[in-house]
C-alpha cells in the first residue's frame, strides 16, 4: 500500500502582469481617431482629399472630393454661313442707310475689333471686295466705300472681317435699280450742263449773225454835196 503526501510549499502559478498603455502617436491613433495626414489636390472644377489612419491596429484610408468653382468658357463666334455666303448671327454692322443704288457711297461703322487691326469689307452674295480699312486704337472701325456699278438689284449683305482677329460684323442692305439719269456719274452731269450752255450760245450767234456783223463793219464816209 502506497501513501501520497502532498507538498506544503507548492509554487503558485504565474499571474498576468499589467502592461502600460502606449501613448498615441502624433502621426496616428490606436483607435483610428488620428491619421498620418491628408492631402488635398485641387482640380480644374474641384479637388480631391485623401488621408490614412489606424483603427484597431488596421490601417484605414479615406478619400473624398471638394467642390470648386465651375470653369468659365467663352462661346466662340458662329461661323455658319447663310444662304448668301455671309456669317449667320454675327453682330450687327452699322450702316448709314438701308437701301442704296449702284455707284452711291455708303458709311459703315463697328466696334470690338483689335486695336489698329485691318478690317476687310465684302459685299455678298457675289463676294465683291469693297476695300480694307484700319481700326483705331479702341478697335472702332469707320469705312466709306462705293457700291459697285454692276451690282444687281436685290438683297445683299455688307460684311466686315478682322484680318488678325477674324471677328465678324455684318448688316443687310438693299440695292435698288434706278433710271438712266440716276446711273450717271456726277462729272457727267457737269459735262452735260456745260455742253448745253455752249450749244445755246452758238445758236444765238447764228441767229443774230447779221446784227453782229454790222457791229464790226467799218463805217463808209458820205460823198457829194447836197444842194
Amino acid at each position: 500500500m502506497t501513501l501520497v503526501i502532498p507538498e506544503e510549499n507548492a509554487t503558485p502559478a504565474p499571474s498576468a502582469c499589467p502592461t502600460a498603455s502606449t501613448p498615441p502617436d502624433s502621426t496616428g491613433g490606436s483607435d483610428g481617431s488620428g491619421g498620418s495626414g491628408g492631402s488635398a489636390t485641387p482640380g480644374g472644377s474641384g479637388g480631391s482629399l485623401s488621408g490614412t489612419g489606424t483603427k484597431g491596429g488596421v490601417s484605414t484610408a479615406t478619400s473624398g472630393s471638394v467642390a470648386g468653382p465651375p470653369a468659365t468658357t467663352t462661346a466662340p463666334q458662329s461661323t455658319n454661313s447663310s444662304s448668301d455666303g455671309s456669317v449667320q448671327e454675327a453682330p450687327r454692322l452699322t450702316l448709314d442707310r438701308t437701301s442704296v443704288a449702284p455707284n452711291q457711297w455708303i458709311l459703315a461703322t463697328g466696334d470690338s475689333y483689335t486695336a489698329a487691326e485691318r478690317v476687310h469689307f465684302v459685299l455678298f452674295p457675289r463676294a465683291v471686295d469693297l476695300g480694307t480699312f484700319t481700326a483705331d486704337a479702341s478697335g472702332h472701325i469707320t469705312a466709306r466705300f462705293r457700291i459697285p456699278a454692276d451690282t444687281r438689284p436685290g438683297a445683299h449683305t455688307v460684311e466686315a472681317t478682322g484680318v488678325s482677329s477674324h471677328y465678324v460684323r455684318n448688316a443687310p442692305i438693299t440695292v435698288v435699280s434706278v433710271g438712266f439719269a440716276g446711273n450717271l456719274p456726277y462729272r457727267w452731269w457737269i459735262g452735260i450742263v456745260v455742253g448745253a450752255v455752249l450749244l445755246g450760245l452758238l445758236a444765238l450767234v447764228l441767229y443774230f449773225r447779221r446784227s453782229i456783223a454790222g457791229w464790226f463793219a467799218p463805217s463808209t464816209p458820205a460823198t457829194g454835196f447836197v444842194s
